[in-house]
């Protein structure tokens, strides 16, 4: 049909990775691009194994302060490692 990319959003691709690492393997082969949306919150040991199958990432801040992210998600703003 002429797409570029896919992109996983709407719900954090981490939440159905082997389905998005398949999906992502199925478009490289067919030369389409694979493009997470993620709030970037992933375990460093989960990570490499995700990222080696996604060609890019969007990463969405959902706030610029600590308390933000205490207040409303009882997370803090810094994700577990850099992508």
């Amino acid at each position: 049909m002429g797409c570029r990319s896919v992109a996983f959003t709407y719900n954090d691709p981490v939440i159905f990775a082997e389905y998005a690492m398949d999906v992502a393997d199925a478009c490289r082969a067919a030369g389409v691009a694979a493009v997470a949306v993620t709030a970037g919150y992933m375990t460093e040991d989960s990570r490499p194994e995700f990222y080696r199958h996604i060609d890019a990432a969007h990463v969405d801040l959902k706030g610029f302060s600590e308390e933000f992210y205490h207040r409303h998600a009882t997370a803090n703003s810094r994700p577990c490692s850099t992508l």
